[in-house]
């Protein structure tokens, strides 16, 4: 049996069948294969695990317990245009945006939001008939698919991370925007107009308007401006440089 068993008695007759006893335990194909193992072995997630392997992160999904949102290859065929020119960082940031730390079966996905390894959330919704979406798009297609370390859900979108959905930087959108006009000034001024313009990092920013700027006075503003080692550190205090947190990740 699966090549290593031998049954050893055989046809030992019970009133309600049969028992053959063997001399090894059978283990499940999950049991003994990892993650990375496991998703390899399904035609259908052969486009997953080749970004998986050019961004490297076959080590890391074999060293943890996850939950993965798995994208089949019609989800991947579908958003060739939005993958292809994207860099190494950017592409782990997507593969990750796909993985939740723990293992979460699908009778145990709720209406939730989830935080990710990529390190932003998840938005997961269930219809009346008890299936799941996730961040409105992706619906899950195939469930439970077990591994030795995690749990992968199949899914037909590929999940993009919020802060790649936008061509513009936090610098961009500051500059167009004619209430952020001060706040532009001040960033400029002490060079922070360049950090926040590089899209490579996930940034938080609590933004005063031109009216919160107002509020301080002019001669406080004029200060500042003034002052541009006080300024860049009362800037950065609204700044917050992990990752990027959504209102629904903002609590008391």
């Amino acid at each position: 049996l699966n090549g290593a068993a031998q049954v050893v008695v055989p046809d030992v007759l019970a009133t309600n069948g049969v028992i053959h006893v063997i001399d090894s335990v059978l283990l499940p194909f999950f049991a003994e294969n990892d993650l990375v193992e496991v998703l390899s072995s399904y035609y259908f997630f052969d486009s997953l695990v080749k970004a998986v392997t050019k961004a490297g992160l076959a080590a890391t999904l074999k060293s943890g317990k996850f939950t993965v949102f798995a994208p089949v290859e019609a989800a991947f065929a579908a958003s060739s245009d939005a993958l292809t020119n994207l860099s190494i960082d950017q592409l782990t940031k997507v593969l990750l945006y796909h993985v939740v730390p723990g293992i979460i079966s699908y009778d145990e996905l709720r209406d939730s939001t989830i935080m990710t390894k990529q390190g932003t959330t998840l938005r997961i919704k269930s219809s009346p008939s008890h299936h799941f979406s996730i961040n409105d798009d992706a619906s899950i297609m195939y469930s439970n698919i077990l591994a030795s370390n995690s749990i992968v859900h199949a899914i037909d979108h590929v999940l993009i991370p919020p802060s790649l959905q936008s061509s513009e930087t936090i610098t961009d959108i500051a500059k167009k925007t004619a209430a952020l006009s001060t706040l532009v000034r001040a960033l400029q001024a002490t060079g922070l107009d360049k950090a926040l313009d590089d899209r490579e990092e996930d940034f938080t920013v609590f933004a005063p308007t031109n009216r919160a700027f107002q509020m301080l006075g002019k001669d406080v503003v004029d200060g500042l401006l003034a002052d541009l080692p006080k300024l860049k550190k009362i800037l950065m205090y609204h700044v917050l440089s992990d990752r990027a947190h959504y209102r629904g990740d903002i609590t008391d």
